[in-house]
């Protein structure tokens, strides 16, 4: 009975598993993932969601993750 509860009380992560499904997975993702769900779907879910809706063509959104990446490590 323990792990239907388990199994009951897990959240949905539809984005997450859409990813996994595409083989877009970061397997890094993964530790996250595991310790909140709940938390990494809505993190995924955010940072994915320019691509998902196409509001941004997938060249632009690789040269802001590259400005972004670039912010970062030049300050």
């Amino acid at each position: 009975m323990t792990a239907l509860n388990e199994l009951a009380s897990q959240p949905t992560t539809p984005v997450c598993d859409q990813l996994r499904a595409i083989g877009d997975w970061n397997p890094a993702w993964q530790p996250g993932y595991e310790l909140d769900p709940a938390w990494t779907e809505a993190f995924i879910a955010m940072g994915t969601q320019p691509m998902r809706s196409g509001v941004l063509d997938a060249l632009t959104i690789e040269f802001i993750a590259i400005a972004v990446d670039a912010s970062c490590t030049h300050l």
